[in-house]
């Protein structure tokens, strides 16, 4: 059984090597069926004022990244950060949002987090 981390579009092909499927938006994405998700954590997605600040273009991925990382260190989501990277230790996990690539998404700072737990 593959363990660690992956992060995906929730838009990409779904493919059998994929783990516990775990979405990480605050809204459930159009067009997705319930079945395609093992799991969905609110809580680990950019919070709705962020969310709009970084749509919106109010601020730059620099700061969008300072200010999720910050949201991500509050006592709650570090809990949770540390029981998903102890959990990929012995399962693999794919996190999951909208965006298409990587580059200016949540999902892979969270990879990042995940990852310096491990």
């Amino acid at each position: 059984m593959a363990v660690g981390i992956e992060t995906k579009s929730i838009y990409d092909d779904q493919t059998p090597d994929e783990g516990v499927r775990l979405l990480i938006m605050r809204r459930w994405p159009r067009g997705i069926k319930k079945t395609r998700i093992n799991e969905w954590d609110k809580d680990l997605a950019p919070s709705p004022q962020l969310l709009q600040d970084w749509t919106r273009k109010k601020i730059p991925f620099k700061e969008f990244r300072r200010r999720y990382l910050g949201e991500m260190r509050a006592s709650l989501q570090r809990d949770k950060i540390k029981a998903l990277a102890k959990r990929a230790g012995k399962e693999k996990i794919t996190l999951f949002c909208h965006e298409e690539e990587d580059t200016y998404c949540h999902r892979k700072m969270l990879k990042e987090l995940m990852d310096r737990c491990r």
